[in-house]
């Protein structure tokens, strides 16, 4: 997104390198996700996977599912979370109502790309992406590979 403000001193939990490769991706957001707290302490312990995640919306409201934090250890019993859950993902109204008309009928789809923490915070960079195909991602590695190669030249 153009008026996305960059933010400074987050630092990345986990990154979702695949996604990279699977997906070409357009746009950008970075939004809060809504958390319990043995959720957020598992996830400082880096106890959690967005590898097989996505983002939907339902009734105005986007959320991620896929994204497995594993329980914490030291929570007491009965007081688990639930590690499948589908967390809410905090976002404009205008901009969720921008993804959907963006995602109708497209072939586009919310994907996360990493998980940051920026001032005790947790906060989900998703991005709207469209899936590659073999080909496409076989050209991709043809240019990495040609572009560090005249790196290595020069």
């Amino acid at each position: 997104m153009s008026g996305e403000k960059t933010i400074t001193n987050s630092k990345v939990v986990v990154d979702n390198r695949r996604a990279r490769h699977e997906y070409e991706l357009t746009e950008h957001v970075t939004c809060g996700i809504m958390l319990v707290g043995s959720e957020a302490r598992s996830i400082r312990d880096g106890n959690v996977s967005i590898a097989e995640a996505y983002c939907f919306i339902n009734n105005g409201e986007l959320f991620v599912r896929g994204m497995r934090i594993e329980p914490y250890k030291m929570t007491a019993l009965g007081k688990e979370h639930n590690p499948d859950r589908d967390k809410k993902l905090l976002l404009k109204k205008r901009e969720i109502e921008r993804f959907d008309g963006r995602m109708a009928g497209t072939g586009l789809t919310l994907i996360p790309l990493a998980l940051l923490l920026t001032g005790g915070m947790f906060k989900l960079r998703i991005a709207l992406a469209k899936g590659r195909k073999k080909y496409d991602k076989r050209q991709v590695e043809k240019n990495k590979a040609a572009r560090r190669e005249m790196r290595e030249v020069v």
